[in-house]
């Protein structure tokens, strides 16, 4: 491997969109022990000049299973994380598609797959998104959530985060966290935190947002939705799940 420093743990969130990954980051970074590579933006290391043309256009189809030049994207990376500090996080919506490379590629890695209901997360992508025909962005979401299952099964060390865990009790999902790998070190809450959300809010207090946002969607999009999650049985037993059909 290029580097192998055996003293550093890199922590990645492999996340899809609109699952709370922004929220995660922020908490996670509250600890002295975790150097972060990007404070802006999103907070996500691909958004870093270099990075930016080093991935390209990774969210065509046809470049989710490219090859990427790993070790460049790593010497990028080392420029912006504190060397004094144990763990170093990153936070990109591309790794959850190149993980077995990210861990080929970095010594001691460890990832947080994050994942939430997908009948909050295509209120999101419907409403923003929004391929078409919808049942398009409906699959699209799908997808990313079998990613997140490969992942799960397939990396060696992982977390399987719920949003609504998170959300719900952050102080006891984060000492969990913390007990799966210490070296986290002590993590401070804010009462209130930067984030994406349907209020426009530009900050709010931790809070459960997916009873309000299925909440929002329409009947039509709620049965497009179950078409095609129907047919996905195993998937939703796998997360835990249940159908939604009023």
């Amino acid at each position: 491997m290029f580097y192998s420093n055996k003293n550093k743990t890199y922590l990645f969130i492999l996340s899809p969109g609109a699952c709370g990954s922004t929220l995660c980051h922020q908490i996670l970074s509250s600890s002295e022990n975790i150097a972060i590579n990007n404070n802006l933006w999103e907070r996500e290391g691909e958004q870093l000049p270099v990075v930016r043309d080093l991935i390209g256009e990774y969210w065509k189809d046809e470049n989710k299973n490219r090859a990427l030049d790993w070790r460049a994207i790593h010497t990028e990376w080392l420029k912006y994380w504190n060397p004094a500090k144990p763990v170093f996080l990153d936070k990109s919506i591309f790794t959850k598609f190149h993980s077995k490379w990210i861990e080929a590629e970095f010594d001691n890695a460890y990832f947080i797959c994050l994942h939430r209901n997908p009948y909050a997360v295509l209120e999101n992508y419907l409403r923003k998104i929004n391929y078409q025909p919808k049942e398009k962005t409906i699959q699209h979401a799908i997808q990313l959530l079998k990613i997140q299952r490969w992942n799960i099964l397939n990396l060696k060390n992982t977390y399987n985060l719920k949003y609504s865990n998170l959300a719900n009790d952050p102080k006891s999902e984060m000492q969990k966290i913390r007990d799966w790998l210490p070296v986290i070190g002590e993590i401070k809450f804010k009462k209130k935190y930067k984030n994406q959300n349907y209020l426009n809010a530009k900050k709010l207090p931790i809070q459960n947002l997916n009873p309000e946002k299925i909440k929002r969607l329409s009947k039509e999009d709620l049965n497009l939705i179950n078409n095609e999650l129907e047919k996905e049985k195993d998937l939703m037993e796998f997360f835990n799940y249940e159908y939604i059909y009023t």
